[in-house]
């Protein structure tokens, strides 16, 4: 008995230190408890000023924000006013180019090396394809015979083409660079447009004399953007130079002893050879907008040279020299038959503006080709 009391007493013993114990450790918590909360409550309240402190801050910048986007709106209506009056007058301030130099001279190489393989399997294709024997009687007078002359013309019909066509091939080539040039050179294509691209010639020519080479630059950008691209995007103007090539062509093979009708033959070439055509009239209206309306810094121009021309080595090239010409012919006078390729000069004025007239500076960039008319002895030979 005496026994379970001690034990129930020290049972009872045990119970209270632990209950202390937790009674501590209760109390130890509540005021760390206390302690954090205390903190958290003046973190709270520092964050809250913080923020009150930031939102007046911002409302401040918000009005210094308005008011300045307020000027700013003022200022850019002025700037946008002030813009658009000097507009007009920026465009001849700049001589920045879209196209260089050389891609002028590369395209404009493009093209006569393009014009030489087409001329040059055509002549093949037409004595696989037609008959070529009986020259007309007479030739009447037409575009072809004003590009080429009425010499030439003749001449196709004295020759055998069958073994040879390279004449033919020649006749080809000049009539379609003749044709080609009314589309790469002028400020309005066609010619009807003559007098036009005469009459603005002159006028750009006083300018280019005494203006310097920003203004005269752009105002032949600006005046070739305007008379250009009616004539280059037109359907109608494309087709009609496309179909005077395709008529042109057969003129040369009638004049060459073709025997087949005109309609026939032209008809033939436009289904063998209508795209390239098209493709080459495209080619020549890209050069015209490149040098003209491109390059602003310098001026190009495109060269061919006529029929019956004086041959002069130091301006042009015969495509035909088999250096004969370093032996015996070259004191004497020759004749140009027609043109192969075309040129491309390079032109400034130097020292024009402020009053003062330049001087023309030229530069032969590609030399034109041609066959003279002591072509056809080479040939023979």
């Amino acid at each position: 008995m005496r026994h379970e009391r001690w034990a129930a007493l020290a049972q009872r013993n045990e119970i209270r230190v632990a209950y202390t114990e937790l009674r501590q450790q209760s109390e130890e918590q509540a005021k760390q408890f206390t302690v954090a909360r205390q903190a958290a409550l003046e973190q709270k309240q520092k964050v809250e000023e913080e923020y009150a402190a930031l939102w007046q801050k911002y409302e401040t910048q918000k009005n210094e924000y308005n008011a300045l986007n307020h000027k700013h709106h003022s200022l850019k209506s002025t700037l946008e006013q002030r813009t658009s009056e000097l507009q007009g007058v920026q465009k001849f301030l700049t001589t920045a180019d879209t196209f260089s130099g050389s891609e002028v001279v590369n395209t404009l190489r493009k093209l006569n090396e393009e014009v030489q393989q087409i001329t040059t399997f055509m002549a093949e294709w037409a004595v696989e394809n037609f008959v070529l024997e009986t020259p007309p009687a007479s030739i009447e007078q037409n575009r072809t015979t004003e590009s080429l002359g009425m010499r030439f013309i003749q001449l196709l019909g004295t020759k055998k083409h069958n073994d040879n066509p390279t004449l033919m091939e020649i006749a080809f080539r000049a009539y379609l660079i003749y044709e080609l040039y009314l589309v790469a050179s002028p400020w309005g294509i066609g010619q009807e447009e003559q007098s036009h691209n005469e009459y603005i010639d002159a006028i750009y020519q006083r300018i280019r004399e005494t203006e310097g080479q920003a203004i005269s630059g752009n105002w032949r950008a600006l005046t070739r953007s305007y008379t250009l691209p009616a004539c280059i995007s037109d359907p109608e103007v494309a087709h009609t130079f496309d179909t005077t090539i395709a008529s042109g062509f057969s003129d040369i093979l009638l004049a060459a002893g073709c025997t087949a009708p005109k309609s026939e033959i032209t008809s033939a070439l436009w289904s063998k050879f209508g795209e390239k055509i098209h493709h080459f009239v495209s080619l020549a209206g890209q050069i015209n907008k490149i040098i003209g309306v491109g390059v602003i810094s310098e001026d190009f121009a495109v060269l061919v040279v006529w029929p019956d021309t004086v041959f002069d080595a130091t301006s042009m090239e015969d495509s035909y020299d088999n250096g004969d010409r370093v032996q015996g012919t070259e004191e004497r006078e020759e004749v140009v038959l027609c043109a192969t390729d075309f040129g491309l000069m390079q032109r400034m004025m130097v020292g024009a503006g402020a009053g003062q007239t330049g001087k023309p500076s030229e530069l032969i960039v590609i030399k034109p080709k041609v066959a003279l008319a002591s072509v056809v002895d080479i040939l023979e030979g």
